[in-house]
């Protein structure tokens, strides 16, 4: 999860050459649809990335106060830069 796209774009090439599956979302809220949507189906993430600081959305602290409340197990890293 980051509110730039480049990174997103950096990002998710860098995972996919690696042959990780790879889901992005722009904010927290974002990331959050689409970790229910995967927790509903059966669906887990290995590790999410989070981006500490989105100015206009939710950030990667208060989305991971959220994410451990539907999976206390979520693994992620959070980040800024």
């Amino acid at each position: 999860m980051d509110d730039e796209e480049g990174i997103r774009d950096v990002a998710g090439k860098i995972f996919r050459y690696l042959n990780c599956d790879v889901e992005m979302a722009a904010d927290g809220e974002e990331m959050i649809e689409r970790f229910l949507k995967a927790h509903e189906s059966g669906r887990s993430f290995d590790l999410l990335i989070l981006d500490l600081s989105v100015p206009r959305g939710m950030g990667g602290l208060e989305t991971m106060k959220v994410l451990q409340e539907i999976d206390p197990d979520v693994a992620a890293v959070l980040s800024t830069g």
